[in-house]
């Protein structure tokens, strides 16, 4: 049995302004978020897969992915919604789209609370006020190799929280987003995407973005002698 495949598309990172611009129902998708997409219906190919992505994204990707033949058996995931879903046995192709951590005034928020109810309990932080910041750019090794950003060890960034223990706490939810999707995978024997996904498990394969294959939409194809043209 073939194990899960994971692949890290190294490419420019993906703001959701680069996706898409607009705002209201006049929101449409960029050149980058179009291609983004046509790479992820030439990644899925078909196949039962699930897209994780933000909840601003999710109509857009949609209606894009309807024009896709590849796309028919793809559902989008929001990080709201992550833990209410389940994937099907049959899934194969999971991607995902984005860089994920909890905001960072909401992990100050937490560690204040969680403070408070330590203090309750032993009255003393002590333990908590001694942490010490985690690593703002650790180098990331894949499987066997360091994962690279266009020559330069990939770095996770974020605001700096002052507050180890918010700090901590957003790199933990940011690690627990993305694993907790690929779980999704009870088999352990889907292809992955990453693509500007943290990254959180180690990759089999790492790719230029600008390298992966793009597939072309049904309303652009055309029938000539019982073949297929563009």
């Amino acid at each position: 049995d073939q194990g899960r495949t994971i692949v890290q598309a190294l490419g420019p990172l993906l703001r959701l302004s680069d996706m898409a611009q607009g705002r209201g129902k006049q929101t449409r998708m960029t050149a980058a978020g179009l291609r983004t997409v046509a790479q992820i219906a030439a990644w899925v190919g078909g196949r039962r897969g699930y897209v994780l992505c933000r909840k601003a994204l999710q109509p857009l990707l949609q209606a894009e992915a309807r024009r896709y033949y590849e796309l028919r058996r793809l559902e989008v995931v929001t990080v709201k919604r992550e833990r209410a879903w389940d994937a099907a046995p049959d899934a194969v192709a999971f991607v995902v789209l984005g860089r994920y951590a909890k905001n960072s005034v909401a992990c100050e928020r937490e560690a204040h609370a969680a403070r408070a109810v330590v203090r309750r309990l032993t009255s003393s932080t002590v333990t908590l006020d001694a942490l010490n910041p985690p690593p703002r750019a650790v180098p990331y090794r894949g499987r066997g190799a360091a994962l690279r950003y266009r020559g330069e060890l990939v770095e996770r960034v974020t605001r700096h929280l002052e507050d180890p223990l918010a700090a901590h706490l957003q790199e933990a939810d940011r690690v627990a987003t993305v694993a907790q999707f690929l779980g999704r995978d009870r088999a352990g024997r889907a292809e992955v995407l990453l693509l500007r996904g943290d990254p959180t498990t180690g990759a089999d394969a790492l790719v230029e973005a600008k390298d992966l294959p793009v597939a072309v939409p049904a309303d652009r194809r055309v029938f000539v002698g019982g073949r297929t043209r563009v």
